[in-house]
């Protein structure tokens, strides 16, 4: 039986400030990633001296700290200097070789019409801009979206006296992609990433329940079990979403503190947590054919591929089949033979 003492009032919340829970929040400090953060400074350091750069490839399985610890380094540049502009982009958001210049030019104030413009116009307009500012540090970030990335080669060619280039992955063969005359003249210096350490994950979650939570909200026990499964999953974001998960739950039932109950109700939920996780890790052609499925549910895989051409896919139906294989082996759909087509192997195609 709960004391009244021990509920909440219609105007507590037993958070502070729940922002700092969301994945995206960059902190003032990164614990367990102090060597990581010095070599990206390393790396871009000679600019300063108007030298050459030392270019990144940074790799690391999801939920482990890359973007943070770049973010973090381009926000503490852009306090500190007005000679070096850092350029952020997502390549999950921006795939095509256009919308990632685009993005570049509204970076520097450049206009980018949608057509009519040579690119060597927007090239020659960077290098004027480029002689007022001193370089630029580009970060091209989940850089195994894009569709081609012939634009690193453009750039390079126009900016490498002034410039550094970072490139951020999940994976750490796609280095092994990238055009030979691209790969030579950039020339990375690979910057892996690992898993973080119990102690660090405790550090990490420890400071930002102190940001998230009023005094006393997390009792010891709810921290250890967190941790524990966040080291288990091996992604920081699993720690911040039980803990933003359980502290709305604690406050939909009126209590001062989450409890053990609360963790364990969200932990159920993880499955499916990890699985929005994990989508967010396909490529654009991989969503595409699997919204296709979930919306085609048994479809042959004739039919997705025709489903999947009309909707302005432009991958080969071999490639195609390799998506599917691949969604299968991740567990997002399962295919069943029907003994028909081609040997019998015709399958029908569900959403798991």
């Amino acid at each position: 039986m709960k004391h009244f003492f021990d509920v909440l009032g219609s105007e507590e919340s037993i958070f502070k400030n729940e922002e700092v829970l969301n994945f995206d929040y960059l902190p003032n400090r990164l614990p367990g990633r102090e060597k990581e953060i010095n070599e990206i400074v390393y790396a871009i350091k000679p600019l300063f001296q108007q030298r050459s750069a030392i270019n990144l490839f940074i790799f690391g399985n999801p939920g482990i700290g890359k973007t943070a610890c770049v973010k973090y380094v381009f926000d503490k540049l852009e306090e500190e200097s007005d000679d070096i502009i850092p350029i952020y982009i997502n390549c999950w958001e921006n795939t095509t070789n256009h919308s990632i210049m685009s993005k570049i030019s509204e970076h520097l104030a450049i206009p980018f019409p949608k057509k009519g413009v040579a690119l060597e116009v927007v090239i020659r307009e960077m290098h004027e801009r480029l002689k007022k500012i001193g370089a630029y540090v580009f970060a091209f970030d989940e850089v195994d979206k894009v569709e081609t990335p012939d634009f690193l080669y453009t750039l390079f060619e126009n900016f490498h006296r002034n410039a550094c280039f970072i490139l951020i992955t999940n994976h750490r063969d796609f280095v092994l992609k990238i055009d030979p005359r691209i790969k030579s003249r950039l020339q990375l210096n690979n910057l892996e990433f690992k898993q973080y350490k119990m102690d660090e994950i405790e550090e990490i979650l420890r400071q930002r329940i102190k940001l998230a939570f009023v005094p006393g909200a997390v009792p010891e026990e709810v921290i250890k079990l967190c941790v524990e499964k966040t080291y288990e999953n091996g992604d920081i974001r699993t720690g911040l979403f039980i803990l933003l998960k359980a502290g709305k739950m604690a406050e939909s039932s009126a209590s001062k503190k989450i409890s053990i109950e609360h963790i364990k109700k969200v932990i159920e939920t993880l499955p499916d947590f990890s699985k929005e996780l994990m989508i967010e890790q396909l490529g654009n052609e991989e969503r595409k054919i699997l919204e296709i499925i979930k919306e085609n549910p048994g479809k042959l895989s004739g039919e997705i591929f025709q489903l999947y051409k009309q909707k302005g896919g432009k991958t080969t139906d071999r490639s195609l089949r390799n998506y599917l294989l691949k969604l299968e082996k991740l567990g997002f759909i399962r295919m069943e033979e029907t003994g028909e087509g081609f040997k019998g192997r015709s399958r029908r195609i569900y959403p798991k």
